[in-house]
This record gives structure tokens, C-alpha cells and sequence, in this order.
């Protein structure tokens, strides 16, 4: 997220969109992502949210979305390239169209 705060704050710009870091194993996984709100501001999410990933995304709408397409625990991301990519397209789909208000 470090990034995207320096571009945003300090050097007054629009914030970076439509990156993320993926680290960690399994059993830790950690996700630090942005991603472009329709027509508003970016939403972030920081690293190292297996432990809260349910109710954060829950409190976003996401969850069951995610879980219907095989995301209920962040820790299947570290299974695969194709698994992360799939999570991160979804995710951009989510907050682009389900956060516009």
C-alpha cells in the first residue's frame, strides 16, 4: 500500500490501480491490493488478511461471491498464478461495479 499512499498524498496524484502483492503461504497468506471504484476514489486492501478475510468481506458485500467461486479463505490464492489472477479479476469486478455508490 505504500505506493499507493505516496502517489495519492505526497505527490498529490491519482492513486496507483489494478496492482497487488501476493506473499506469505497457505496457511498466511497475505494480499495488498488497489482497486478503481466506479467513478470514485480507490479502495485498498491491506496485507495479511486471512484471520479477518471473512468479515471484511463480508462487511463489503464480497463474501459470497468470493465463496461461490472457491475464495472463502484467502489461503487458496498461494495455490497457483491462476488462482491469484482469477481472485484479483474478481475483486476488481466487485469493487468497480458494487462500490459506486
Amino acid at each position: 500500500m505504500g505506493w499507493t499512499l505516496t502517489t495519492t498524498m505526497w505527490r498529490n496524484r491519482n492513486p496507483v490501480t489494478g496492482q497487488a502483492r501476493v506473499t506469505g503461504t497457505a496457511e498466511r497468506p497475505g494480499l495488498s491490493a488497489s482497486f478503481k471504484r466506479s467513478g470514485r476514489q480507490a479502495a485498498g486492501i491491506p496485507a495479511e488478511w486471512r484471520r479477518h478475510w471473512r468479515s471484511a468481506m463480508n462487511a463489503l458485500g464480497f463474501y459470497d461471491t468470493l465463496e461461490k467461486a472457491g475464495f472463502g479463505d484467502l489461503g487458496v490464492i498461494m495455490a497457483s498464478d491462476e488462482k491469484r489472477e482469477t481472485l484479483l479479476r474478481l475483486l476488481d469486478e466487485l469493487f468497480a461495479t458494487r462500490l459506486a455508490r
